[in-house]
């Protein structure tokens, strides 16, 4: 018989659901996917904590308050990527987006 595990991840004021389905969830398996439920939750989480701009201290929060000095967290290849990309879309919109 299929049975099925569902995780639900609460990060950046929405919901992940992670669904898996398998015959048998055995006491080793079930280990094993917490294992790796906690690793994404863990990177949701450091995701979150760089790009909510709901958390006071992120990359995205402090952005705007640069003004001429540049902090060596804004060198983050992740942030850098997001940036530049979020750029992009103003740009490709002519600014109806950002």
């Amino acid at each position: 018989m299929v049975k099925y595990k569902t995780y639900v991840l609460n990060r950046m004021n929405m919901p992940f659901t992670i669904s898996l389905v398998n015959n048998n969830f055995d006491e080793t398996l079930v280990i094993a996917l917490d294992q790796v439920i906690d690793s994404i939750d863990k990177y949701f989480k450091k995701v979150e904590e760089k790009f909510s701009p709901f958390i006071p201290n992120s990359l995205v929060s402090r952005h705007t308050d640069l003004g001429e000095v540049l902090h060596e967290d804004f060198f983050d290849i992740e942030y850098q990527e997001v940036y530049s990309r979020s750029i992009l879309a103003k740009k490709e919109t002519r600014g109806l987006l950002i």
